[in-house]
């Protein structure tokens, strides 16, 4: 019923097929993603806010040319959210527009990488196990004192003890 070479024929037919179809699936479920439609605004927005509160609290401490090189780059950055909305708007220098789309992917990547550090590390700060407490022991001096509480002294708690004092982060 057709042979070998039917059936090869019919089976790169359907992997092209499939193919064009995975492509348009992908295209279509990424333009859904809503972020990635106002990723470079949303970046450069928010340079220009931390830039202009960095500016702000660097010329109330006194440091006025630091302020000012924050306000030549907040400068920058505003006029190139400026120029991606131009781009986006009429079409045109789409090479500038990608160059704007890859400055801005590779600002928001290098914050995500420091921040997943500054995670990592306070989350392995906090699975290296309970912390150790120092526990207030009160000795007795005997049973017939009439002041039961004599003096308090700090010990180290020892690991191998549970206690409730033990805090556990």
């Amino acid at each position: 019923m057709g042979g070998q070479e039917f059936c090869d024929r019919y089976q790169e037919q359907l992997e092209k097929e499939l193919v064009e179809m995975w492509e348009s699936f992908t295209k279509h479920n990424e333009s859904k993603n809503l972020f990635s439609a106002f990723r470079t605004p949303a970046v450069l927005f928010v340079l220009v806010c931390l830039l202009y509160e960095l500016s702000g609290v660097l010329l109330f401490v006194g440091l006025s040319t630091f302020a000012l090189v924050c306000d030549c780059v907040l400068g920058l950055v505003m006029m190139s959210m400026l120029t991606w909305a131009f781009i986006r708007y009429s079409g045109r220098y789409r090479d500038v527009g990608g160059a704007i789309d890859l400055a801005a992917g590779t600002v928001l990547e290098q914050a995500t990488v420091v921040l997943n550090k500054s995670r990592e590390q306070r989350l392995s700060n906090v699975k290296r196990g309970p912390a150790r407490l120092l526990v207030i022991s009160t000795p007795r001096k005997s049973t017939a004192d009439t002041e039961p509480h004599s003096a308090l002294s700090l010990r180290p708690h020892p690991p191998s003890i549970s206690s409730p004092l033990t805090l556990s982060l």
